[in-house]
């Protein structure tokens, strides 16, 4: 006699976790705030950027909003898996340039503190998010 199939353990959508949705409307938030007042938001990270270079935080900001809202609506545990894996590494990069900007002087130790930090808890989402696989 055949023994019963073992029911798969319910598991709760990738994009209703905690992790994952906090992730998503954190960049969400930060994509938009960038977007719509970048010398302000800059200036909460202490790393004020003049009126001419407004445009590069837009850039960010996009980028963060773009990612957000893919991370929040993607459907398939292989999409949701990838945009994990997407975030991380545009964060990792993020983090890495931090770095990079801290150690040829061009950044103070506060900005990249809080800059860095804030990767850093963003690749830290993104690995809680990820053991869901």
């Amino acid at each position: 006699m055949a023994s019963p199939t073992p029911k798969p353990s319910p598991q709760i959508p990738l994009a209703k976790t905690p992790t994952t949705t906090i992730l998503s409307y954190s960049r969400l938030f930060l994509g938009t705030s960038f977007l719509l007042a970048p010398q302000l938001t800059a200036s909460l990270f202490q790393f004020p950027i003049p009126a001419s270079m407004a445009i590069l935080a837009r850039m960010f900001g996009i980028r963060d909003v773009v990612l957000g809202d893919l991370l929040l609506t993607a459907e398939t545990e292989r999409e949701k898996k990838r945009l994990l894996l997407g975030n991380m590494l545009v964060d990792l990069g993020d983090l890495a340039v931090v770095l990079w900007a801290l150690g040829q002087g061009r950044m103070g130790v506060v900005p990249a503190g809080v800059i860095g930090g804030g990767a850093a808890v963003f690749v830290g989402l993104g690995l809680a998010g990820w053991k869901g696989f």
